[in-house]
């Protein structure tokens, strides 16, 4: 006589399945966001003439940083972090801006890579914070601000 224990296992695997599948969906999405981005920021020396915005390093070096928190949240957390803007900053600098009501997040990727990275986020102004930190490494306050 067959009892309930493989039909229940059976289950257990096909919702594990369908979640892995969502999940795996929703992570493709993330980076084809992400993606899009990326070459939106790719082209913005190019619109504007000027070769002086970023260089392809420093681009690049910030969309490590990107990728990697985006990739950490999802796989420790399972948080989707949202989508910043990537833009120039000064000094041939990269902004990562995030702006998702009720708060912001700027972190800034310096041209030269003996140079910290620092951010500044805030709540409407209420809740405030901002550091430095090596943009090769994990940042948990950054991590943190992308939870929220």
């Amino acid at each position: 006589m067959a009892t309930a224990m493989p039909a229940l296992d059976y289950e257990q695997e096909q919702c594990a399945s369908e979640s892995e599948a969502g999940s795996s969906l929703l992570l493709q999405s993330q980076r084809q966001e992400l993606h899009a981005e990326i070459q939106r920021a790719k082209s913005i020396p190019k619109v504007h003439g000027r070769e002086g915005l970023y260089s392809e390093e420093t681009l690049d070096r910030a969309i490590a940083f990107l990728r990697a928190h985006i990739e950490r949240l999802w796989q420790s957390y399972g948080v989707k972090a949202p989508m910043p803007v990537i833009g120039p900053g000064p000094n041939r600098s990269v902004d990562l801006f995030w702006e998702t009501p009720p708060w912001q997040l700027l972190v800034n990727i310096p041209a030269s890579t003996n140079t910290l990275a620092t951010f500044y986020g805030h709540d409407q102004n209420r809740q405030k914070i901002k550091g430095s930190f090596d943009p090769q490494t994990f940042s948990f306050s950054v991590a943190a601000c992308l939870m929220v």
